[in-house]
């Protein structure tokens, strides 16, 4: 019997044989999955995050997207995207597959992943591949294990042949 007074005990409880933590806001984060809808609208990048529910169908994320898109936002400029969960291409999306994109899990879509750092307020979070519209990085855990052969391709720093051309050259002028 658990003794609800005694605090270890009251958030240990009987599973299956096997004490397991619980706590309410663990029991909130397994729970269900949570979605954002993202789009652009005149060069403005917009976010609404308040969508619970397991299927973005279910949680009216879908609905809030099409009525942006009632209002005249382009199809391509609105992306429902899953806050917690991490989803694997369906096997329609493999046959969809993109040569040089990558498939973003958060997004369900294949995307270029663009080379840029996070600007947050207060931050400015190192150059990487990120995926342009959620900007989750390749070093994510999910989006390497459903990139293998692109990720491993990406993980090698491009060079910068801009600014080396450039030093190259002052340095040849100066010499002459």
């Amino acid at each position: 019997m658990v003794d609800l007074d005694d605090p270890i005990q009251h958030h240990l409880h009987l599973r299956g044989g096997g004490l397991v933590p619980t706590h309410p806001i663990c029991d909130w984060l397994t729970s269900m999955n949570a979605w954002k809808v993202i789009w652009y609208e005149n060069s403005h990048k917009y976010l609404k995050n308040n969508f619970d529910g397991d299927s973005p169908r279910a949680s009216g994320a879908i609905d809030y997207a099409k009525s942006l898109i009632a209002r005249g936002i382009p199809v391509d400029h609105v992306h429902v995207v899953s806050k917690r969960k991490a989803f694997p291409p369906t096997t329609e999306m493999l046959a969809k597959k993109i040569l040089g994109f990558s498939w973003c899990p958060y997004c369900l879509k294949w995307r270029e992943f663009k080379y840029s750092a996070l600007k947050l307020k207060d931050m400015v979070i190192p150059e990487e591949y990120r995926c342009p519209v959620c900007t989750i990085s390749i070093n994510d855990y999910y989006v390497k294990l459903y990139n293998p052969i692109l990720i491993a391709h990406m993980e090698a720093k491009p060079v910068r042949l801009g600014k080396l051309d450039k030093t190259l050259s002052s340095k040849s002028r100066r010499r002459r």
